[in-house]
């Protein structure tokens, strides 16, 4: 079955800023997640997060503001936004992305764009810890199968997003650690804190599993 143009298009958009290093404001990030979610899952239907809870709230709030919005004007509401922006990316292609440097101190690069995680192209030292989840990010098949294995470490270990290890191997596109995870018993259908399985993550990642 031939896929839409606009499912392309959508795409195509998400993996250039998922990809490249451009400078989006937190406004627009937000923005960014808010058409995401509305495209691959529909409305949103999890509880809003305590006042306190900064970081949930503003995701929630972009993602529930859109509630009734159909998956195609969210995807094309998603790619119009990115063309606006002037980062380097077209419906008709690529084209030389300058980074003018405006109002910096609202400005970020695109690693955080896809969901609750879409991880930057850069793990910092802290998140890269020495367990199950932290070598999956690291991608070391090895250390994996042994924290499994000999360690007896629960292959659905969460953390305080509610991703476990196949999450974030289906959000880099880690196709052999995908499949080991699987091996070892991880749940396909294991939900995070935001009800997404694994396939929200890799969903869109060119290697498909």
């Amino acid at each position: 079955m031939e896929i839409p143009q606009m499912e392309l298009w959508f795409e195509s958009a998400f993996d250039y800023l998922n990809t490249h290093n451009v400078s989006v404001s937190k406004d627009n990030k937000l923005k960014f997640y808010g058409y995401f979610k509305q495209a691959t899952t529909g409305d949103c239907t999890i509880s809003k997060p305590n006042l306190f809870e900064f970081v949930a709230r503003a995701k929630w709030d972009a993602w529930h503001s859109l509630k009734g919005m159909s998956s195609t004007a969210a995807m094309e509401a998603y790619v119009e936004l990115a063309e606006s922006l002037n980062i380097g990316w077209t419906r008709n292609g690529e084209y030389a992305y300058e980074d003018k440097g405006k109002d910096k101190k609202d400005m970020d690069g695109t690693g955080n764009i896809l969901s609750s995680l879409a991880h930057g192209e850069e793990d910092d030292e802290e998140q890269l810890t020495d367990d199950l989840i932290g070598y999956t990010k690291a991608n070391n098949l090895n250390k994996v199968r042994e924290q499994v294995k000999e360690f007896k470490k629960p292959v659905d270990t969460k953390d305080e997003e509610g991703l476990t290890a196949l999450h974030h191997a289906c959000d880099r596109g880690y196709t052999d650690m995908v499949k080991l995870l699987i091996d070892l018993g991880a749940d396909v259908n294991a939900l995070t804190n935001d009800s997404e399985t694994p396939l929200h993550y890799g969903r869109l990642k060119k290697k498909r599993l």
